[in-house]
């Protein structure tokens, strides 16, 4: 149980990498994107786009320009403490850990297969069975949401990359190495609303784009767009989903604008209010959420300027 809890806590930092292609930016800097935006009270927060996971540990430490950037700050923001989560969890009883599990498990007499097609359950319960050691149906009780879970990270381990050298868990070690502020913009509890929210057929699509073959090649091809913060490729891929999503029926659409309203519109409104926050206290934060989320019309970084703060790549 300790361990299907584990790897349900790094699928909520690794499930946005899915859309971590957003947004119009031009520049030329290459690197990690970080912007800066300065309050009107001597604030100052560093806007910083993370990835949710990497090969090893080879990208660290970064330039000096976002080292420096970091040790600047009095405390860093993430969308949640996973070293702490990870702590806690490990230190849960037995009945804890049941409950918590619970709440991924159907209650009204279903299982998967009556929520996704008979091919991909197919596919991927073999794939489970295979990756974690265990017969086939094990899990059927669980929803989606802990499915790809399983999938996510099984694919994502087999291309090389691994949640332990997220960008995210890069900083928050340093930021208790060093004594810094950690501060939380989301709980553990609104990620799981939204994340177990989200339809089926979207789940069973991502579940799907797991087991394809080329999906370790598609994640080697995102890792080199983070790492070079060329955000020209990133609009060329955005473009290519929504010409996709422009010829799916009606159901799929509402369920896709839904999944973008929630994963992403809602949040970031959420992360770019707390940014604000910082700034009218005067605070010096490093932020730390995923690319996806600084990105496009709806992205932190237009939101703040929206609200009148100037923010510029560093």
């Amino acid at each position: 149980m300790k361990r299907l809890i584990s790897i349900f806590t790094a699928f909520f930092l690794i499930l946005p990498l899915a859309g971590c292609f957003g947004g119009r930016y031009t520049g030329g800097r290459r690197g990690p994107a970080m912007w800066v935006v300065d309050g009107a009270d001597g604030g100052r927060c560093y806007l910083f786009g993370s990835i949710h996971v990497g090969r090893d540990g080879s990208m660290f430490p970064f330039a000096d320009v976002i080292e420096d950037a970091f040790s600047y700050c009095d405390g860093i923001a993430v969308e949640y403490d996973v070293v702490a989560e990870e702590k806690r969890q490990s230190e849960m009883s037995m009945l804890e850990q049941m409950t918590y599990l619970r709440q991924f498990m159907y209650t009204d007499g279903t299982t998967i297969k009556d929520h996704i097609s008979a091919d991909t359950y197919e596919k991927m319960a073999a794939e489970v069975s295979r990756l974690q050691g265990v017969p086939a149906g094990t899990f059927d009780m669980y929803c989606p949401a802990l499915w790809y879970s399983l999938v996510s990270e099984g694919s994502t381990k087999e291309a090389g990359y691994d949640s332990q050298y997220g960008v995210d868990r890069y900083f928050i070690n340093r930021a208790y190495e060093t004594g810094k502020t950690v501060y939380e913009i989301e709980s553990e509890s609104e990620q799981l609303s939204v994340l177990l929210g989200i339809d089926d057929m979207i789940y069973e699509d991502m579940i799907k784009g797991e087991l394809d073959p080329s999906s370790g090649s598609a994640l080697d091809y995102m890792y080199t767009v983070y790492s070079e913060g060329d955000m020209a490729r990133m609009e060329v891929l955005t473009s290519q989903d929504v010409s996709a999503l422009s010829s799916a029926d009606a159901a799929y659409r509402e369920a896709s604008e839904r999944f973008v309203k929630a994963m992403y519109t809602d949040r970031n409104k959420k992360m770019a209010d707390a940014v604000m926050s910082y700034l009218s206290e005067g605070k010096r934060v490093f932020v730390v959420v995923g690319c996806a989320h600084m990105l496009g019309e709806n992205g932190i970084v237009s939101l703040l300027q929206k609200n009148g703060l100037k923010v510029y790549r560093k």
